[in-house]
């Protein structure tokens, strides 16, 4: 006899939340809408000020899914990112931020191509922007990160591809962004990932959830699909914008962990960024610090 779990793995789908109520209900009605109906909700809330948890309770009170809503004690966002990782019990980990939404097709689609081969590490899409077409900021913003896929030397079509391919791209950190994969609502992770590999690094911001996909990268093969799965909101409030007004300056970080970990795997061109950044001496006497540990 078929175990249905077999057929349809569990998907844990992570919400992490902070003072998200504006648009939070239409990402949690988003969820309930999916075609695919193996479904656990994990939200983790970072000590929100708002209506959060009340949106949050009114919700899973009508619609009866699994969840565990848990507090982040420790606040970041980074953990409580990994708050959610923690907390999943599913084979599949499907990232859905607070004020974007998935289209009902998505989490069908995503776990359909990541059964289709176990090495598959994260399987991602294109997306949808959503913003007011009247607002300059957000017109430039799309103009500069709206369309990812063509920004890669070598754009993508639907399928299966060996991690390598987008570590080995000339346009990695040739072309902005750097970030050519889009956000995390777009991705479906399987969960052994995480420990393989690791959390997200706390001490990143912007380039949390790039610097987590390339350590996926260098180790599974990943899937593509071109269609438009999610809708990624652009507001005055979101955290990626309010992060973004900082002056934080992760390039450096970023650089110094790949030359880390990562060096002889990335193409020639993201070897030359790095070693313009750092002087050669210093890459090598790093990777023999890393060769020793």
């Amino acid at each position: 006899m078929l175990n249905i779990l077999n057929i349809f793995p569990l998907v844990s789908v992570c919400i992490p939340v902070f003072n998200g109520d504006e648009f939070l209900l239409e990402a949690l009605e988003s969820v309930k809408i999916q075609t695919y109906s193996n479904l656990e909700f994990i939200i983790s809330d970072d000590q929100s000020n708002d209506r959060s948890i009340e949106i949050i309770e009114h919700f899973l009170r009508e619609n009866h899914f699994p969840f565990t809503l848990v507090t982040n004690i420790d606040r970041g966002i980074g953990k409580n990112w990994n708050n959610c990782v923690r907390h999943a019990t599913g084979k599949y980990i499907k990232f859905l931020f607070q004020d974007d939404v998935l289209f009902p097709e998505c989490i069908s689609d995503m776990v359909a191509m990541a059964e289709s081969d176990d090495e598959v590490g994260l399987v991602y899409s294109d997306r949808r922007i959503l913003m007011d077409e009247t607002n300059l900021a957000h017109v430039n913003w799309y103009n500069a990160n709206g369309e990812l896929n063509h920004k890669w030397a070598d754009p993508l079509e639907t399928g299966i591809y060996l991690g390598k391919r987008i570590l080995k791209d000339r346009n990695l950190f040739f072309v902005k962004p750097w970030n050519k994969l889009g956000e995390p609502s777009t991705m479906l992770f399987r969960k052994s990932v995480f420990e393989n590999v690791g959390l997200f690094d706390t001490q990143l911001i912007q380039f949390l959830d790039l610097e987590f996909s390339l350590r996926v990268f260098s180790k599974y093969k990943f899937g593509y699909i071109q269609k438009q799965l999610t809708g990624f909101r652009l507001h005055e409030n979101q955290s990626s914008c309010s992060f973004s007004k900082k002056k934080i300056n992760e390039r450096s970080i970023l650089l110094r962990k790949l030359s880390f970990d990562l060096f002889f795997q990335l193409g020639w061109f993201s070897k030359k960024i790095i070693l313009a950044e750092y002087s050669p001496a210093w890459v090598l006497n790093l990777i023999k610090k890393r060769n020793r540990v």
